[in-house]
């Protein structure tokens, strides 16, 4: 089996025969990636999936700004706040790894089997009503 390209760069495999069982093993030449260079796809991921869930609430802010009687329904800022602490305790958690070991807990923690970004984030189904814009998730 070919090692978790998540995690480790893979080059050149060999084959070698083995006699005895009659079989043919693959060997890989298997490097850990740099644990920076897996953490910032991650804390981007992390970033961008808290923002798709709260643009589409941008016009609520808009709307303040220019007529400040107009308020941001509480629901809606309870909602934003919920995902923005998500995301900043998924950041936390990222940043918090000194070494892939504890960076695969992590992953597995916060990716879904598909790898998509999406574990834990506060529901806003209720809040449809108050969509503007395009939905990014």
């Amino acid at each position: 089996d070919q090692p978790d390209s998540n995690f480790y760069d893979v080059s050149d495999s060999t084959f070698v025969y083995d006699a005895d069982t009659d079989t043919v093993n693959e060997t890989f030449n298997i490097t850990e990636r740099d644990l920076d260079k897996l953490k910032d796809p991650a804390l981007l991921a992390a970033n961008t999936s808290a923002y798709g869930r709260i643009e589409t609430f941008a016009w609520l802010v808009q709307r303040y700004i220019y007529d400040n009687s107009k308020a941001i329904p509480d629901e809606v800022k309870t909602y934003v706040t919920a995902v923005r602490s998500h995301c900043a305790t998924i950041c936390t958690a990222i940043n918090g790894c000194s070494d892939l070991a504890a960076f695969k807990v992590v992953y597995a923690k916060i990716y879904d089997d598909d790898g998509e970004y999406n574990t834990g984030w506060p529901d806003g189904s209720g809040l449809t009503s108050y969509h503007r814009g395009i939905t990014l998730i």
